[in-house]
């Protein structure tokens, strides 16, 4: 009975400092990610990041615009918007020069949602331009919010 009570000490043990370490490792990992997400270059300002639709019918559909100004000294171009499924997205899709002005278009269809969703989430704008620092793609995010009754 002690050798199995003894074993069972030692391999909770090692499961134990392993997973102590993994969370480690992965803590300062976002932290790292999370200081390079926060420096990224400053391309686009954005008149409005976020939108509230408010209250929407079952069965309605509303647009908003988003647009933005290119404040970098480079071109700059949307590779892709995405969001949720209820939405149709249309953006500026020839290169933004610098000074020079874009926008992001979006319809949300309620028809594709539930009556009751109470949606907050954001729209991603992926530019092909790269971060120097991390070679990766510069992303933006926009928020929005919508009720469906």
């Amino acid at each position: 009975m002690k050798k199995i009570f003894s074993l069972f000490f030692l391999v909770f043990s090692c499961v134990y400092l392993t997973n102590a370490q993994v969370n480690s490792k992965s803590s300062s990992a976002k932290s790292s990610v999370s200081a390079t997400t926060a420096k990224k270059p400053d391309l686009l300002k954005f008149d409005v990041k976020s939108h509230d639709y408010g209250t929407i019918t079952k069965g309605e559909k509303r647009t908003f615009t988003y647009t933005f100004t290119n404040i970098s000294k480079e071109n700059v171009d949307i590779d892709l918007a995405n969001g949720c499924d209820c939405m149709t997205l249309d953006w500026t899709k020839s290169i933004i020069k610098p000074g020079g002005k874009g926008e992001v278009k979006v319809m949300v269809d309620s028809n594709k949602r539930d009556k009751g969703d109470d949606e907050n989430d954001n729209i991603n704008v992926i530019l092909t331009n790269t971060d120097p620092k991390t070679k990766n793609p510069i992303i933006y995010q926009l928020g929005y919010h919508y009720l469906i009754k």
